[in-house]
């Protein structure tokens, strides 16, 4: 297979989804077009593109984009695989925004940072943004949008029946606003900073695929992600988050628990707001320097039931 006419290279951290759209665009085909015609692919789902994938898909996009099948690889979610989440198909899998809705629960759409799609010359999709352990963006400290600030729709760039434009990656689907239109916030400083940390942390620890657990020593960062997961989702229900504010005092005790209320207490951690997760991941990651007494403690008062 030869070099595409139109073969654009990958921007760093970007998702294979985003990537695939930009090309869309430049041929003026739909996603579903361009995974039949160009990559010969029959992809029945191009929304759940970034984590289920042919081996034929990565080697023609390979072929086509002039770039090696690692950079490609690196582009999806299926990379990974076994060390961030386990378990990858159609349905939820843990720490990953969904892009479709389950068991008729509508989700907020994907996240995305306003003023980073401002400030793209050219505005793309980070795969950083579809992992919801980092619901603050680390260049401007705050947190993620998942919806228009017009219409206030969950915002989803996938259009597969229709042929895409360069207003697509940055406006909304809905109304057609402009998703940098966000007002300036005022979140509590102390919670940006603490996340700020953790996503820092984190992604320090997934990069060697080890972390430190207190009182365990060493663990693979698989291990280490799935028990944040239970303490972050343990939290999500403002009566037990406020009894982690009373008991664990290196957490800001004014911490405001507002945006845990929002949400159907069985709402998957997926499925809730950036600022909800954030509140969450705040508290469990103080919880997990507390390991294995916090889990006594959590099921003291239900957490886990």
């Amino acid at each position: 297979m030869s070099l595409w006419p139109i073969h654009p290279k990958p921007y760093p951290d970007e998702l294979l989804s985003s990537w695939l759209m930009r090309i869309a665009i430049q041929f003026r085909f739909n996603l579903n077009s361009l995974c039949r015609q160009l990559l010969e692919s029959n992809h029945a789902a191009p929304r759940e593109i970034d984590r289920v994938y042919s081996d034929t898909l990565i080697k023609r996009l390979a072929e086509g984009t002039g770039q090696p099948q690692e950079i490609v690889r690196e582009a999806t979610l299926v990379e990974d695989e076994g060390y961030v989440y386990l378990n990858r198909h159609h349905g939820m899998n843990h720490w990953i925004f969904p892009t479709t809705t389950f068991e008729k629960m509508a989700h907020h759409g994907l996240a995305y940072c306003p003023e980073c799609l401002a400030a793209d010359a050219e505005p793309y999709y980070r795969k950083s943004w579809r992992y919801a352990f980092n619901p603050v963006c680390p260049v401007h400290r705050r947190f993620l949008k998942q919806a228009c600030p017009g219409c206030e729709a969950p915002f989803i760039y996938f259009a597969m029946d229709m042929i895409p434009h360069d207003r697509i990656m940055h406006h909304c689907l809905q109304c057609g606003h402009w998703l940098g239109d966000w007002p300036a916030e005022s979140a509590d400083p102390r919670l940006i900073d603490c996340l700020f940390n953790i996503q820092a942390s984190l992604a320090a620890g997934i990069a060697r695929n080890t972390f430190e657990l207190p009182n365990c020593g060493s663990i693979p960062a698989i291990a280490y992600l799935q028990i944040l997961h239970a303490l972050t989702y343990a939290v999500r229900l403002p009566k037990r988050a406020a009894w982690v504010l009373t008991h664990y005092p290196c957490v800001p005790a004014d911490l405001s628990l507002s945006p845990l209320e929002q949400d159907h207490e069985n709402l998957p951690l997926e499925m809730r707001s950036p600022e909800a997760i954030g509140t969450a991941l705040c508290l469990a990651g103080t919880l997990i320097d507390d390991w294995p007494a916090c889990v006594v403690n959590l099921g003291g008062i239900g957490a886990f039931s």
